[in-house]
């Protein structure tokens, strides 16, 4: 800077920074004064801070941003105040022009920056924030935060206001979860910012105004012309929108039973679908007992999905539906009416279809929990917001269940996932019935997932046979056949289809006599390779690493996720996202069959043999 100059302070607030604050404290290093307030951070970045001799570190916890803010700016001993975010950086010409404005004869108060938004590294050019902009640079003796808001922070200016010319490069979010965590996190805290206001959220509030931020922001705002990003950015400030009521409603009608006798709670869980659903849906019952020890859970499923949850500790009562309600309204009429004698301190529907809304609807409770559509705000005292956009980490089917927990739980960090229990009698019996098929030394024993639940799930029998003969010629192994009798002549075919020494290996006329046999077979397993369904979701409830094959119309990040480490999957989509174009679920049903002769075997060959050597060994 030239003599004279009017010095400057650097100012921000931190919690988790470790990835930014190397690079943001070189950013400012030309000002004066850098001033550091974190909230007690757990990675690492306050002994970072530390490192540097001309940078002041403050720890101090963290309420809301007004007031961290307010705090931070309290402790600058210059007027002239640049106050940043960690994830925000000066280009070299919005330096200079900073260090310009402060020492020009007749500066405003207080400047705004406009802001060049990137998302995943790459420029986000539309979807609302083109024109977003902040006050960065102020004069600490003509400004404060106003008090009344907790999350974006208002600064209220005594004199003249002006803009700088040149953008700061705002790395507002790292990725899709960063992004959704955070949008959820001010929604909830814009939540405490009304809770003094004299109204309920509604319909209007949990269908128009989301609906509205997402129109506004992805077509008035132009954020088509980002592409996904701006699908993403558009759905997750409409997320945001959503959440605040969402926690308005229960911070003004918060569930608050006696957790000093959990044994009046009593809580009731639908889930009549198929294994995999049911399945996943035991990890609702597991957070339950987790939360509220000695609450009883009642789960309702479809009768021939019971041997699944035969001995879970975790659910004390199953409510059964019996096929005969489908087939006779009166019959379901009478269930419905059933459901009224029990009274539930809340009511969770997992499958959120029409069956379950009515369960829902006649079910005796004040909270009543279950998926957001644009009807169910009549059945549903909390209506729950799912995420349609996969995460590498955690499967769709895990995390969207877990989310409708959050209007009994306001921080729920207990994450679980499905378990099958087998009684030592089930165990003895299965290992029994596997000596007799396969007696030779270090042979591993595999179960082949050798049909899906319907044709559109079922990988073509051809190449099926060829990851068979794959398997046989790089595993010593004897294979399992998992059908139904039914489907033997399928089975058969598949089996024609291999290699003769192939056929050696498949155990063929092996079959086990009810589910929970099935189970305990599979439990002995070594591995299970096949179509993904219900059978994939029990060796992950039992443990057992598996390998399999997604239909193409299946979301893979629905079921499989980062966190099953002994689980591989494939997806056409994985080789070959091209095939799929704008496709949407109904066109790719329509074209399964094309699309399945195109998910040939080498395609993931190379995957398969990696596991192969990974549990064969």
């Amino acid at each position: 800077m030239d003599n004279p100059t009017n010095k400057i302070s650097a100012l921000f607030i931190t919690f988790n920074e470790i990835t930014n604050i190397d690079e943001v404290i070189e950013n400012v290093s030309f000002a004066d004064e850098i001033i550091i307030v974190d909230s007690f951070s757990t990675d690492g970045t306050a002994e970072r801070i530390q490192s540097y001799p001309k940078v002041k570190l403050i720890q101090r916890p963290f309420k809301d941003y007004t007031d961290q803010k307010s705090f931070t700016m309290s402790q600058a001993t210059n007027d002239w105040v640049l106050f940043m975010d960690a994830d925000e950086r000066l280009t070299d010409a919005l330096r200079e022009e900073v260090i310009a404005t402060i020492n020009s004869p007749n500066p405003a108060a207080a400047y705004y920056f406009y802001r060049t938004f990137m998302f995943q590294k790459k420029v986000l050019r539309f979807s609302g924030w083109q024109s977003d902009k902040n006050f960065r640079l102020f004069r600490k003796s003509k400004v404060n935060f106003t008090l009344e808001r907790v999350v974006h922070e208002t600064l209220v200016v005594d004199g003249k206001i002006g803009i700088l010319k040149n953008k700061l490069i705002h790395y507002s979010y790292k990725n899709y979860h960063d992004y959704k965590g955070k949008m959820i996190k001010y929604g909830q805290m814009k939540a405490q910012e009304e809770l003094d206001k004299n109204y309920t959220p509604n319909l209007y509030h949990f269908v128009f105004r989301p609906s509205y931020k997402f129109f506004n922001h992805y077509f008035l705002r132009f954020g088509f012309l980002d592409g996904k990003k701006g699908i993403i950015i558009s759905y997750l400030n409409a997320l945001g929108v959503y959440s605040r009521y969402k926690e308005l409603k229960r911070l003004k009608n918060p569930f608050n039973p006696s957790l000093n006798n959990t044994s009046e709670i009593r809580f009731l869980v639908i889930q009549q679908k198929m294994i995999g659903d049911v399945l996943a849906s035991t990890i609702i019952c597991e957070s339950l007992k987790h939360h509220f020890p000695g609450a009883e859970v009642h789960l309702v499923a479809n009768e021939n999905t019971l041997p699944v949850l035969e001995g879970n500790p975790y659910v004390d009562k199953v409510v059964v539906f019996k096929k005969e309600y489908r087939e006779s309204k009166r019959t379901f009429y009478r269930f419905l009416k059933s459901l009224k004698k029990t009274q539930y301190s809340a009511v969770i529907d997992a499958y959120g279809k029409l069956e379950s809304n009515l369960m829902t609807r006649f079910a005796k409770s004040n909270t009543k929990i279950g998926r957001r559509k644009w009807y169910t705000s009549w059945i549903y005292s909390d209506p729950i917001y799912q995420s349609l956009i996969t995460d590498a980490e955690i499967p769709l089917s895990i995390s969207n269940r877990l989310m409708l927990l959050d209007p009994l739980l306001s921080k729920n960090k207990f994450v679980t996932y499905p378990k099958l229990y087998l009684s030592e009698d089930e165990i003895e019996k299965a290992k029994s019935a596997i000596e007799e098929i396969s007696d030779i030394e270090g042979e591993k024993l595999i179960m082949i997932g050798i049909l899906g639940s319907g044709p559109d799930k079922t990988y073509p029998p051809k190449y099926m046979a060829e990851v068979l003969d794959t398997i046989c010629q790089n595993c010593d192994s004897k294979l399992l056949f998992n059908y139904i009798p039914s489907q033997k002549a399928e089975a058969l075919n598949i089996y024609h289809l291999c290699s003769k020494e192939t056929q050696k290996h498949i155990a063929i006329d092996f079959y086990a006599d009810s589910l929970r046999d099935f189970m305990g077979v599979l439990s002995q397993c070594d591995m299970l390779i096949g179509n993904e369904g219900g059978t994939v979701n029990m060796a992950k409830a039992l443990e057992i690493p598996s390998f399999c094959f997604f239909s193409p119309f299946i979301v893979k990040g629905a079921w499989h996720g980062k966190v099953y480490k002994n689980h591989d999957s494939v997806h056409l989509r994985d080789y070959r996202p091209e095939l799929f174009g704008e496709m949407d679920k109904r066109e790719i049903k329509k074209n399964i069959t094309t699309l399945y002769e195109a998910f040939e075997p080498n395609l993931f060959k190379e995957v398969l043999l990696n596991f192969l050597a990974k549990n064969c060994g």
